[in-house]
């Protein structure tokens, strides 16, 4: 089941079939402010998901690959340090729809994105990590 997930998710990059945001609100906010994020998942996935806050311009972005496909960016494991800010963590298991609420970290002022770390979407050590350009969302100070 999990190699059949992982080869489903890094093979696919339309966005009903894996991990994607679906909104995030408000679309403006400030260090501590809530913050409401719709995701979705196109497949059931039994791991639990790390979610981060990433900065639009330091958010890794999809590459070519196999042909004419594109890729999410694959990692050795979940970001730690760098631009990438955990958040929280989400599980598929039982919805694959559902919001998700976090306070908004101290970071610097600008566009942000939603990412997610999939080590199931990758055979082998690692795992990818997808973000969500098309939810980014401004942080002020």
């Amino acid at each position: 089941m999990a190699a059949a997930t992982a080869v489903g998710l890094a093979l696919v990059t339309d966005a009903r079939s894996g991990i994607y945001v679906l909104a995030v609100t408000p679309s403006r906010v400030n260090e501590g402010d809530m913050v409401r994020v719709k995701i979705s998942a196109g497949l059931r996935l039994w791991e639990r998901i790390p979610l981060y806050v990433v900065r639009s311009d330091q958010a890794l972005r999809p590459h070519a690959c196999h042909g004419n496909g594109l890729c999410e960016p694959k990692v050795a494991g979940p970001p730690t340090r760098g631009p990438y800010v955990r958040i929280g963590t989400v599980s598929f298991r039982q919805h694959r729809r559902q919001v998700v609420s976090f306070k908004m970290p101290a970071v610097l002022a600008g566009r942000y994105e939603i990412a997610f770390y999939c080590g199931a979407c990758y055979k082998g050590p690692g795992g990818s990590l997808i973000a969500s350009p098309q939810a980014a969302f401004t942080v002020g100070r």
